[in-house]
């Protein structure tokens, strides 16, 4: 059975190949992507098809999210070698400012915490994307250092904010 994460408000599930087409609309908008690290822009077909496939389940949990059945953005937790799980996430432009990447990733990163035994989780922000920054706080992720990454969107280097959220103790 695919794992679905709920709330009151949304639904997000591991991505298949029929996300293909909504998910390219999504990253077919220049300010959706302009703010992520390896979203190329203009997009390109091949990549969000090879997007929309399932991450391996031992690696995190990635996928669409839903409101009213509608895709409106991808959220994941995933670890991919040393620098251990990271949080992504981008939202269509209609669903900024409603609070959707907050509620999700609250309940994404409680499912986390339940299935795998990392040590913390991690984020990291161009600077400037203070909407961004927000979420991460909210959900109780701290600055923890900066760096500079490449942004494929923007075709440039930029500077990084880095978070963190530890694993909390155990209740």
């Amino acid at each position: 059975m695919m794992t679905r994460l709920l709330t009151d408000r949304l639904m997000m599930r591991r991505a298949t190949s029929l996300d293909c087409d909504p998910f390219h609309a999504l990253v077919s908008d220049y300010e959706v992507v302009k703010w992520t690290a390896s979203w190329p822009w203009p997009a390109e077909r091949s990549r969000t098809r090879e997007r929309s496939k399932p991450i391996d389940p031992q690696k995190g949990m990635a996928g669409p999210v839903f409101c009213n059945g509608r895709m409106i953005g991808v959220l994941g937790v995933a670890s991919h070698g040393e620098s251990g799980p990271e949080l992504g996430y981008m939202l269509a432009r209609e669903a900024w400012g409603k609070g959707f990447a907050t509620e999700m990733a609250c309940e994404l990163i409680k499912h986390c915490w339940s299935r795998y035994d990392w040590d913390q989780i991690s984020a990291g922000v161009f600077e400037g994307n203070v909407a961004s920054i927000g979420v991460l706080q909210k959900l109780g992720f701290t600055e923890c250092g900066t760096a500079t990454a490449f942004c494929r969107a923007q075709g440039k280097d930029l500077p990084v904010q880095k978070f963190a959220l530890p694993r909390p103790p155990a209740i």
